[in-house]
């Protein structure tokens, strides 16, 4: 989010929501994208005709997917970013200006001194 240009070619590791969501926006703005996700289908925890219907809306704005693929290497190589994918079907390699690692969600509470808070849980025994 702190980019002050648009990447000539986003790659994006990881096709949830968050990912897919940044890919269509770097897309509208007008990066070339690449989406490499680890499953066979986008979104991998939603209905197959959901997640291939939004596929074909996103491959309508020139979004490219590599699914079933594993980013097996990140090089940098001059300006360029190289990741090398393992697919079952034939090993590849996307080249792009940007990355994008969007594999996953961790909270962010390590530092919100909740060990430090008083119990404010009443038991339910003291409700009545």
């Amino acid at each position: 989010m702190d980019l002050t240009v648009v990447p000539e070619h986003l790659i994006v590791l990881g096709g949830g929501y968050i990912g897919l969501e940044f890919a269509q926006m770097f897309g509208r703005f007008g990066s070339s994208v690449t989406v490499i996700h680890n499953s066979d289908q986008i979104l991998s925890r939603e209905d197959p005709e959901v997640a291939a219907e939004l596929q074909r809306a996103l491959e309508e704005e020139d979004i490219t997917f590599l699914l079933n693929a594993q980013a097996t290497r990140v090089e940098q190589d001059g300006g360029a970013i190289v990741v090398s994918v393992d697919r079952p079907s034939t090993p590849a390699v996307a080249s792009g200006s940007h990355l994008l690692v969007a594999v996953g969600r961790r909270p962010n509470t390590d530092d919100l001194g909740l060990e430090k808070q008083e119990s404010k849980w009443i038991h339910s025994d003291l409700l009545k």
